[in-house]
């Protein structure tokens, strides 16, 4: 089993995916303590703004690591993916 080797660029984003993570777990547990909805100022109902804080920093961490490539599978003959 061979373990991932980056250059610098492969480090400032696998930095970057990690900081969303934390970002997202930050977001999460604001929204556990707070609730998915608050009340403006005239009353009504909206969404918590720490939801699109979560969304975007979960979709910020995703793209991060697709940018990785990582193979996450291993490789095998026979079924599952093909050997390269």
């Amino acid at each position: 089993m061979s373990a991932w080797e980056f250059d610098e660029a492969g480090l400032l984003i696998l930095a970057s995916a990690l900081e969303a993570f934390d970002r997202m777990r930050q977001a999460q547990k604001i929204l556990t303590d707070e609730g998915l909805v608050i009340q403006d100022r005239f009353g009504q109902k909206k969404c918590h703004p720490a939801a699109l804080i979560e969304r975007d920093a979960r979709a910020g961490m995703l793209r991060a690591l697709k940018q990785l490539n990582l193979d996450l599978e291993p490789l095998q003959e026979g079924v599952g993916r093909p050997l390269k």
